[in-house]
């Protein structure tokens, strides 16, 4: 592994869940930032999307937000975030454990660190960015559901006492779109994306958001860093985020991503999919250490090692489900040098527009997928391994 780029344990967590709490922007609330979303939105201005009724985990009031573009395209962005899987999990979100939470619990906290990602990667107006015009519809994540829950959770907190979980993923997504479609009308060309959890949402959602633009024929899903293995996904999504059945029928295996991706491709074979990841994601080996053993206090190289096996079987099962699609592996921006554990997730942040080892920018592969040329890099990083 080429280790090119060191970059700090304090941005690592930055980046890992991109909803970590900052003492400086603790208190930023959405509405208080952005003025509400209007029929009218000027160009190049960020609203916040309010739907009545919409909740974060906690219970308070959940907020998207819309810049609209010079362009007429749109980039529906799905936030990352961790994720709720059982009792254990659901105790402890971000704001009651700060240091070993599991999921954003509270929306508050994302608006300061989405608009620094805004700053750098995919939402940025940097000149090299192709993406720089496009509207964007983002979806903070703080519902710890993968975007794709619709019910309530109750489990014994800390405290003892009992608590409730909103899974509202995506009963908030559903409020959003009510807001927005009139707004958009008919894009030239639709990017439907999320990194880390936001991952999972995009894979998850992409076939609903297709249907939405049935006169659309340029619609691209990128999954920017979502792989998680567990044999009772499907479980999970029916009894615990209570995910609509157009949703939970589709997850079968224990890799609910390329579950999600398969019905997309069955459903829109149109649609242009795409899945990028580092081969030794730090953050998911660290999740993964909790699915697999119950434990990940810390990451280490053997849980780099596991995550890169399932990464293995991951991209051979999804060439032969989906030998149109592209893939984009990475290994060159090392996030932890000891345990050789890799960045997770890239376009909310500058690598995005960056030369990956010579295999060209993740910014210019995604851009070529929009316009028809779809292809895969890094494959080889896998025999390396």
């Amino acid at each position: 592994m080429k280790k090119f780029w060191k970059i700090s344990a304090w941005t690592v967590a930055v980046l890992v869940a991109l909803a970590l709490v900052l003492l400086v922007a603790g208190s930023i609330v959405l509405n208080k930032v952005s003025p509400a979303l209007t029929e009218n939105p000027a160009v190049g201005k960020w609203y916040s999307i309010a739907p009545e009724g919409a909740l974060s985990a906690d219970g308070t009031p959940w907020r998207g937000l819309f810049r609209k573009g010079k362009e007429n395209k749109v980039i529906f962005l799905f936030f990352g975030g961790g994720v709720s899987l059982d009792a254990y999990t659901a105790a402890r979100g971000y704001s009651v454990d700060s240091k070993h939470g599991y999921y954003s619990d509270n929306v508050s906290r994302l608006d300061f660190v989405g608009r620094m990602g805004f700053k750098a990667g995919i939402g940025s107006s940097r000149e090299d960015n192709p993406f720089r015009d496009w509207t964007i519809v983002a979806f903070p994540y703080s519902t710890g559901d993968f975007h794709c829950g619709a019910g309530e959770y109750r489990y014994t907190g800390l405290d003892g006492k009992e608590h409730i979980l909103h899974h509202r993923g995506y009963s908030n997504y559903e409020k959003t779109l009510e807001m927005v479609l009139p707004i958009l009308g008919t894009p030239e060309a639709v990017l439907i994306t999320g990194f880390s959890g936001g991952a999972f949402g995009t894979a998850l959602l992409s076939s609903d958001l297709a249907s939405r633009f049935p006169e659309n024929t340029n619609i691209t899903s990128y999954v920017d860093a979502g792989l998680l293995v567990k044999d009772d996904w499907h479980d999970v999504a029916v009894n615990q985020w209570h995910a609509p059945d157009s949703i939970a029928s589709f997850i079968e295996s224990d890799n609910l991503t390329l579950d999600a991706l398969k019905a997309l491709h069955r459903k829109h074979p149109g649609v242009k999919i795409l899945f990028d990841c580092s081969v030794r994601d730090e953050a998911f080996s660290n999740y993964q250490a909790y699915i697999d053993r119950g434990d990940n206090m810390t990451t280490t190289k053997a849980d780099g090692d596991r995550f890169n096996v399932y990464l293995k079987q991951m991209v051979k099962d999804f060439r032969e489900a989906i030998p149109e699609g592209g893939l984009f592996l990475w290994d060159d921006i090392v996030s932890n040098e000891k345990e050789e554990l890799t960045l997770h997730t890239i376009e909310m942040t500058h690598h995005f527009f960056d030369d990956r080892a010579g295999n060209g920018s993740i910014a210019e592969w995604v851009s070529s997928a929009v316009k028809g040329d779809v292809y895969s890099k890094g494959l080889d990083l896998l025999d390396h391994e």
